[in-house]
């Protein structure tokens, strides 16, 4: 497979430091410095100012590293690693959404690193030393992500934003130089808007600074991509994949067309997953599903066309409220499209195990667990998010504050992140939600504010009043109307629905005819998916891991794969992910 690497190694002795760095197939923009008394790697853009800059923060190198008071004065995309010569010390330090990931393991003599998991699983495999954590893969299939540090491995960990692990003689130590506030603004959610859209125009200001020749964008049929195509001055090339020339095609090239940007529908093949299945899966490092990992050797001409490449990635778990608790209300026994927030209970870990959206939903995990470990597994999960919220402890204030830290402690174990992964198998990515103003301003938004996405439309309203006039792929609606609105042509569609056929340019594309098929039926209709779940009844790689009753297992497949079901498809696609990671020779 030619996927992507970057490992750092650095096992220090008497006469030599001993620091490697090896890349390949990747796209993360890289610049290393070097003197008698200092190294540094920069990965990625880092800003200060206005502008994205190396040779400026090279100069701020100290026998300490980066100094934390200066760290926090870098935005952008950045991962840092240093190298004081003369005490041997090494430090690695992360953007605060360690937007470029990375994991580590260490021991006396050595210090291992890398930006995709898989190289350390690599590591650890060639050596003999993989311990697999159940606890960590049981969390995967609840949550379709890991919190905090821990890693499939129980030896190796993950560094999480905002934070500087020094690494010396031997043992490491890691601390934060930044933490997130979450004090609440007063302002109205008619200026934190304008004041959104003026933040969003300046990061990509901010994020073409260095002025490259050919940007891109990869734009689909929905709201956060237009938003961010919204924002540029001078519009990108854009890009949109699809199975056919469906609805959401349509409504990508008429925002295209709106703006006047050269655009290019992107066929893909009906089962984009079969051929690339492992490097999808290792892309992710098996914690994130395998089938987010669609843009992996996508149409090879684009990285002809292009040099960066932006997407909307981030508003909507930032701006448009997805991940907030709370229910539709209902008028007649119907529901609405007007949000009412809940109140999160006493029960913390319960609420968010249960409640938070990315969680497996329609089908009960537990019942696939052996019985005499679900007490332990469940415990364990709690406990893990026990966890984090200590981590929040001194500026979390409040269970909502908890709630959204929760969330975004390490914004790149979002299960999403791999889109973006696989998108850098074509172009240098570039997330213009990843601003820490930006960041600042969605930090200190009252729920009120989100609750259906009410800034982040009125905000594209602003940037763009003809793009917010344009209806979505998947609802039809237009972002810039109000509930009562959508409710209103809901019930016109309705009625005129049954006196006779809608006559609309915009007609949702059918299961089969999604970018994202729906899981349930992608493994019921994809004859090689098929395959490879009626595979995991006899998987020794998940009945090695001492928790997954293999018979309850074993008797449902067979039904799943005949019966699409939602539920059922995603819990296919973490097993079929961790299954494959697990076995796989790399």
């Amino acid at each position: 497979m030619n996927l992507p690497y970057i490992t750092v190694s650095f096992a220090p002795n008497e006469k030599t430091d001993n620091l490697k760095l090896s890349i390949g197939n990747s796209t993360i923009q890289l610049r290393q410095f070097d003197n008698e008394h200092s190294t540094l790697i920069i990965l990625g853009t880092p800003i200060l100012g206005e502008k994205i800059t190396y040779d400026e923060i090279w100069s701020q190198v100290t026998d300490v590293g980066l100094p934390p008071e200066f760290l926090r004065q870098v935005n952008g995309e950045f991962l840092f690693i240093t190298l004081d010569k003369s005490s041997r010390c090494l430090r690695v330090s992360t953007d605060r959404y360690a937007s470029i990931p990375f994991f580590y393991i260490k021991d006396k003599s050595t210090f291992f690193g890398s930006v995709f998991y898989k190289d350390v699983w690599e590591y650890l495999k060639l050596n003999n030393q993989i311990k697999l954590n159940e606890h960590a893969i049981f969390e995967f299939l609840w949550l379709q992500r890991l919190l905090g540090t821990k890693t499939y491995d129980s030896r190796s960990s993950f560094l999480l934003g905002a934070t500087t692990g020094t690494y010396r003689s031997g043992t490491i130590t890691v601390r934060p130089y930044w933490k997130p506030s979450f004090e609440k603004t007063d302002a109205s959610v008619k200026d934190t808007s304008h004041q959104l859209a003026k933040l969003l125009r300046k990061s990509v200001r901010r994020k073409t600074s260095d002025e490259p020749d050919r940007v891109g964008m990869f734009l689909s049929g929905g709201t956060d991509s237009r938003t961010v195509l919204a924002a540029f001055e001078k519009p990108p090339a854009t890009f949109t994949i699809g199975v056919s020339e469906n609805n959401e095609v349509k409504i990508a090239q008429a925002v295209a067309n709106q703006i006047q940007s050269r655009h290019e529908y992107i066929p893909i093949n009906s089962d984009p997953y079969s051929d690339n299945l492992d490097a999808m899966t290792m892309l992710g490092g098996g914690m994130h599903a395998f089938d987010h990992g669609i843009f992996y050797k996508l149409n090879q001409d684009i990285n002809k066309k292009i040099d960066v490449n932006f997407h909307g990635h981030g508003i909507d778990y930032l701006f448009q409220g997805m991940y907030l608790l709370t229910h539709n209300l209902t008028l007649f026994g119907r529901r609405t499209s007007f949000k009412r927030s809940d109140r999160i209970g006493d029960d913390f870990p319960g609420e968010y195990l249960n409640r938070i959206g990315h969680r497996l939903k329609n089908i009960n995990l537990i019942e696939y667990v052996l019985p005499n470990r679900r007490v332990d597994m469940l415990a364990q999960l709690r406990h893990s998010i026990e966890e984090i919220q200590q981590l929040g402890e001194g500026f979390c204030n409040t269970l909502d504050d908890q709630w959204e830290f929760m969330l975004i402690h390490a914004l790149s174990r979002h299960y999403p992140f791999t889109n973006i992964s696989s998108m850098a198998t074509i172009a240098e990515q570039r997330t213009i939600a990843f601003d820490n103003d930006i960041f600042d301003l969605y930090l200190s938004l009252p729920k009120s504010h989100r609750l259906e996405g009410k800034i982040a439309r009125k905000a594209l309203k602003i940037l763009n009043p003809r793009l917010a006039a344009i209806p979505t792929a998947n609802t039809n609606q237009r972002p810039d109307q109000s509930p009562l609105t959508r409710d209103a042509r809901k019930l016109m569609r309705l009625f005129r629905d049954r006196i006779g056929p809608l006559s609309t340019n915009y007609i949702s594309p059918t299961a089969e005819q999604r970018t994202w098929p729906d899981r349930g039926r992608m493994f019921a209709t994809q004859h090689r998916l098929t395959n490879t779940a009626l595979e995991l009844q006899t998987s020794e790689a998940l009945a090695s891991l001492g928790f997954i009753d293999m018979d309850r297992l074993s008797r449902d497949i067979p039904h799943w794969v005949k019966t699409p079901n939602y539920g059922a498809g995603a819990l296919l696609s973490f097993l079929v992910t961790i299954d494959r990671f697990i076995k796989q020779d790399i």
